[in-house]
C-alpha cells in the first residue's frame, strides 16, 4: 500500500461527509438501516466484539454515512463494523451523515473505508477493485484515482486474483500476506507458483527471503526483452550447452523445478532427423 495512503483516503471520507445533503446529521432508527450491498468485506460481522463493548458503553462516538432510500429507510454507505456491532448490542438509533449516493459511491466508499481502517485481507481488496473494474467499466488509473492506491497497486491487485485457488486461499485466512502475493505474481507458471508456495510454508519464508528466492528462479534476456525462469544449476547448464552443441541448438531442452526434478527433450521435425538423433546416441553406446 502507497507510503501516503492514509492522507488521501481519511481526504476521500471527508469530501464524502461535506458533501452531505441538507438532512445532514441526525439520530435513525438502526432497523431502517439497510446494508451495504457492495460491501466488500467477505465476512463484515468479524472481530466486532471489542467495538461492541466500546459502543455498549459510549455510543456510537463516529457517525455512519447513509443515504436515503425512496421508502424512507437509508441505505448505508459506510460504517459497516459500527452498524453490526450496534445491532449486537441491541442500540436502538445510531447518529448518521445522510448522503446522496450512486451505486457506485456505495461500492467506492466501502473500499475506502475499510483500507483505511485496515480491516480487509489481501482477497476481499483484490476482489473489491475486481468489482469496481467490472460492474462500472473503470481502468486502473480511474480507480486508482478513486480510492487513493497506486496504478501499480491496481495492477498487482489483478494479477494477484490469478493466482491459483490453494495461494488465494492462504491470502484469505492471512498465511500468506501481501507482500508474498507481490513476489509470487511475478512468475508466470502456476506449477511453479504452487512449488514456491509450498517452500514458503514448509520453510517459512519471510516475504524478503520469498523474494529471494524468486529472484534466482527468474532471470531477465536482454535478447528478448523478458523475464524467463532459470531454475537450473550451474552444472545442468553446461551439460545442456553441450547437449545442444552435440544434436543441435533448437533441438535440445532441459527443464527443473526447484524440487531438482526434471526432463531432457530431444525435438525433431522429420523421420531422417530422428535417425540421425538415435545414431548419434547408438554410436556413443557401441563405442
Amino acid at each position: 500500500m502507497d507510503k501516503n495512503i492514509d492522507n488521501r483516503l481519511g481526504r476521500g471520507l471527508s469530501a464524502l461527509i461535506q458533501n452531505s445533503s441538507p438532512e445532514g446529521y441526525k439520530e435513525v432508527f438502526v432497523a431502517n438501516i439497510i446494508p451495504n450491498p457492495y460491501q466488500p468485506r467477505i465476512d463484515p460481522k468479524k472481530d466486532i466484539e471489542e467495538l461492541s463493548l466500546s459502543i455498549k458503553e459510549h455510543g456510537v462516538l463516529s457517525p455512519l454515512i447513509v443515504s436515503k432510500r425512496d421508502d424512507g429507510k437509508y441505505q448505508l454507505i459506510a460504517g459497516e463494523r459500527r452498524l453490526n456491532a450496534a445491532r449486537a448490542v441491541k442500540l436502538e438509533k445510531v447518529p448518521v451523515i445522510v448522503k446522496e449516493a450512486s451505486s457506485q459511491d456505495l461500492l467506492v466508499y466501502a473500499i475506502v473505508e475499510n483500507l483505511q481502517r485496515k480491516d480487509l485481507n489481501v482477497m476481499e481488496e483484490a476482489v473489491a477493485i475486481m468489482n469496481l473494474k467490472k460492474e462500472f467499466n473503470l481502468g486502473n488509473l480511474e480507480i486508482s484515482r478513486q480510492i487513493g492506491l497506486s496504478d501499480r497497486s491496481v495492477r498487482y491487485y489483478m494479477k494477484i486474483l490469478t493466482l491459483p485457488e490453494n495461494i488465494k486461499d492462504a491470502l484469505y485466512n492471512e498465511t500468506l500476506i501481501y507482500a508474498h502475493a507481490v513476489a509470487l505474481i511475478r512468475i508466470d507458471n502456476p506449477e511453479l507458483q504452487k512449488e514456491v508456495f509450498e517452500k514458503i510454508l514448509k520453510e517459512k519464508l519471510s516475504p524478503a527471503k520469498t523474494s529471494d528466492l524468486i529472484d534466482k528462479l527468474l532471470v531477465y534476456s536482454p535478447r528478448k526483452n523478458q523475464t524467463r525462469l532459470n531454475i537450473l544449476s550451474h552444472r545442468s547448464l553446461v551439460i545442456q550447452n553441450n547437449l545442444k552443441s552435440y544434436f543441435g541448438d533448437e533441438k535440445v531442452g532441459m527443464k527443473r523445478n526447484i524440487k531438482g526434478e526434471g526432463s531432457i527433450v530431444i525435438k525433431f521435425k522429420t523421420d531422417e532427423e530422428l535417425e540421425d538423433i538415435y545414431k548419434k546416441i547408438n554410436s556413443d553406446f557401441d563405442s
